[in-house]
């Protein structure tokens, strides 16, 4: 399976999904969630613009929503999403007050950027940016050959570090032959289902026909019920309360559950706190938890060293409302194996391991308004 390769952070990420636009003969598929106005959505956009100009068909879906996040955060710059919209502004008015950080623009008054209308405009390039999807999914495909998918959104903060100086800590699948691809459009396409014979399959919460199909809770929750020995958790955001509910089962039935997640958290820090200080009191302390110094924007959850999980998902109130997309991988492929692992481990030792539930503080009231939200 060398043909399926795990691609860490950002920086790893993007040479990878530069490199597959440069060498791409026909056809760019994106979809997307947060493209910001910065450094890294720019280089993106030119190598876009010079692959169209050499011929190559070009179509990004980008989701409205995912402005709200471009307004309130970091340089408060949407590459597409520049016209005026009230509701989405307040909403990242609100969001970036409600989550102040030290070296934010101060405005979100947004900047012409030409490169977008180039874009737009491009005869070999088709853009919707314009309809608001509750897309949280973020994947590209290049000739029907190669599937990059996972939780990196385009920004800088992705490739290094975010205002505050916090390196981002990140996963994505790159997914090299025709067969993955065409796996990947039927079960999107619902012309197939999940299937656990399968050695790679791709889940979703997706909207087809103005019909939703939200799968991706009962199968991540499927998957934790495989576990005989232990589960990792490198997760961004938690507070779904079945998921909380089988995690405290699992460890009280002797499955070892490590939870990896931020000291600091970008969005809901206080409700993070509130819900691993439940479940270290609900299993008497014998769950591990892991508070990285790094953001830990990751929705990863690995089984038995048999089976990962890798794509968008959060466990939080969003996997009920949002589309998503996550891949289940069976652990197969020593190389592929062998990156995951480390890569969890590194994120252990750049940790706090956390032993007492009382080490857990948090605002009361902001985490109940982040568990409504």
């Amino acid at each position: 399976m060398n043909d399926v390769n795990l691609l860490v952070c950002g920086e790893e990420a993007f040479k990878y999904i530069i490199e597959n636009i440069k060498n791409v003969r026909n056809t760019i598929f994106i979809n997307m969630f947060i493209w910001r106005d910065d450094y890294i959505g720019n280089l993106i956009a030119d190598e876009l613009l010079i692959a169209a100009d050499r011929g190559v068909k070009i179509y990004i879906s980008k989701d409205k929503i995912g402005s709200i996040f471009e307004y309130g955060e970091e340089n408060r710059q949407s590459f597409f999403n520049k016209n005026y919209n009230l509701l989405l502004f307040l909403e990242g008015y609100l969001l970036n007050f409600t989550y102040p950080m030290k070296g934010k623009n101060k405005s979100q008054k947004q900047k012409t950027n030409n490169k977008a209308n180039d874009l737009v405009n491009h005869k070999n390039i088709t853009v919707s940016y314009e309809i608001s999807k509750n897309d949280h999914s973020k994947y590209y495909i290049f000739d029907d050959e190669i599937l990059v998918m996972g939780g990196i959104n385009i920004e800088d903060k992705e490739l290094t570090f975010d205002v505050e100086n916090r390196i981002y800590f990140d996963y994505m699948v790159e997914f090299k032959g025709s067969k993955y691809v065409e796996i990947f459009n039927n079960q999107i396409n619902k012309l197939e289902e999940f299937d656990s014979k399968n050695e790679i399959n791709f889940i979703f919460n997706v909207i087809k026909n103005n019909k939703k199909y939200f799968e991706v809770k009962n199968q991540l929750l499927n998957l934790l019920d495989k576990a005989s020995e232990s589960i990792y958790l490198v997760m961004a955001y938690l507070g779904d309360s079945d998921f909380e509910d089988k995690i405290v089962e699992l460890v009280n039935n002797n499955i070892e559950v490590t939870i990896i997640t931020s000291k600091k958290s970008n969005l809901q820090q206080d409700l993070n706190m509130k819900v691993l200080k439940r479940i270290m009191k609900r299993t008497n302390e014998k769950v591990n938890i892991y508070l990285s110094e790094y953001m830990v924007h990751a929705k990863l959850i690995k089984i038995d060293n048999k089976y990962v999980t890798i794509g968008s998902t959060n466990l939080n109130s969003s996997i009920d409302k949002l589309q998503e997309l996550n891949t289940v991988i069976k652990l197969k492929n020593d190389e592929f194996r062998n990156i995951l692992n480390e890569s969890i481990i590194n994120q252990m030792k750049l940790s706090k391991h956390v032993l007492k539930s009382e080490e857990m503080k948090y605002n009361k009231l902001k985490a109940y308004f982040e568990g409504i939200i």
